[in-house]
């Protein structure tokens, strides 16, 4: 799977949102999700 990200803002500000979506959102939304699907069964069928 693939996916990426695009998002809008001043020059000056492009520094501190990359690092901000690599390190304190998607790294941390990501990890949640995976242990989400590691306690529920990754994979399971939908009842």
């Amino acid at each position: 799977m693939e996916w990426w990200a695009t998002f809008d803002c001043r020059a000056e500000e492009y520094d501190h949102w990359v690092h901000h979506f690599e390190n304190e959102g998607f790294a941390k939304w990501l990890a949640s999700l995976r242990q989400f699907m590691a306690k529920n069964g990754a994979g399971a069928s939908p009842s």
